[in-house]
């Protein structure tokens, strides 16, 4: 079962059937279908209004449906279906807040400040406050000379960013304040660990109820085995500024190497240094790396979500044996049909 909730809107929204997109550093999408009673809502009345989504597991005993779990956002868009003599059918999408910077674009420049300074100037700009987002850094950030942008989104500007300098970021829910956090993070240290769920096979025999993960697939594809970087700094033009990295692979299954040229460093210095040749080298070959196993599968649980390290009791592959990172969440239910998920991981 499933209820959608629009603050302000006085209206009872019946759920029909939703689909839904989660991924890590990127906004999450819900696609959602309802009934109502009234054939004309004013659009005023859910655009932009704060909304949650939750899912929630029946009772059978005449008691209410008990809440499993509820995401919050805002309404983004919002259609008229169709309409009969019992009901109108309406299709809403919602969104977390991190979303709307879309809506906003231009080109700026940013003197003498980190990437971490901007990206928070940007979201302070939108509204979003202490409680709205949370920098979990394990590394400072030097202060750049120079950071501009040009004809971009606020989105896809801090997205550019945070990219960049190898930070990832998620969405937690307040339950308390009832709305979205945005949580920015930097190492695997900060996966969000302790998610078990067990393995069954799914054919034929029954779960009882019990969450549970199945139909587990792995690909696998020959990747390059290093990165380089290269920049000139003409304040130091004698210093060389040559860097390549390689993380540690099976051997045998990474050939050649890949080439970057102009990163925003002025130092080649070491892989742990944020922001120098090395470093930058490293975050290159680990996005590479990140395309050599890919990890598939399904599940009921409702709670996966992008950023969890997923383990379970049964036998997986050597490349997921300790965990697998789940990078994307595809999720489906409706009135006729249960709830289903897929997963996407590393």
């Amino acid at each position: 079962m499933y209820q959608i909730q629009v603050h302000g809107c006085t209206e009872f929204l019946d759920v029909l059937r939703y689909n839904a997109v989660e991924s890590l550093s990127q906004p999450w999408r819900y696609d959602v279908a309802v009934t109502c009673s009234s054939a004309d809502i004013a659009c005023d009345a859910l655009l932009l209004k704060p909304a949650s989504f939750t899912f929630q597991t029946p009772m059978f005993d005449g008691t209410p449906a008990l809440p499993v779990r509820t995401v919050f956002g805002v309404v983004e868009s919002f259609r008229r279906v169709s309409t009969s003599n019992d009901e109108t059918r309406y299709a809403l999408t919602i969104v977390p807040r991190i979303a709307l910077l879309g809506y906003t674009k231009g080109s700026e420049i940013y003197l003498n400040q980190s990437v971490i300074e901007v990206v928070e100037q940007v979201l302070r700009k939108h509204g979003l406050e202490g409680a709205d987002f949370e920098f979990r850094l394990s590394r400072e950030y030097p202060v750049r000379e120079l950071i501009t942008r040009w004809r971009e989104t606020d989105l896809e500007f801090i997205e550019r960013l945070l990219a960049e300098v190898g930070i990832y970021w998620r969405f937690a829910m307040d339950s308390r304040l009832e709305q979205d956090v945005v949580i920015f993070q930097d190492s695997q240290q900060q996966y969000e660990f302790g998610v078990t769920l067990p393995l069954r096979n799914q054919a034929g025999i029954s779960d009882s109820g019990q969450e549970s993960i199945w139909g587990i697939q792995t690909a696998y594809k020959v990747v390059s085995g290093s990165a380089a970087t290269r920049d000139y700094n003409y304040r130091e033009a004698l210093q060389p500024q040559d860097s390549a990295e390689s993380i540690f692979s099976k051997e045998g299954i990474t050939t050649g190497e890949t080439y970057h040229y102009a990163e925003p460093f002025l130092t080649a210095g070491d892989a742990e240094s944020p922001e120098t040749g090395a470093y930058f080298a490293r975050l290159r070959h680990e996005r590479i790396l990140n395309e050599q196993y890919r990890v598939s599968g399904r599940s009921s649980s409702p709670h996966l979500a992008p950023g969890q390290v997923l383990e379970t009791d049964g036998t997986l592959p050597d490349a997921v044996r300790e965990g697998i990172v789940i990078t994307t969440v595809r999720t489906s239910g409706s009135r006729k049909s249960s709830f289903t998920l897929t997963f996407e991981g590393i």
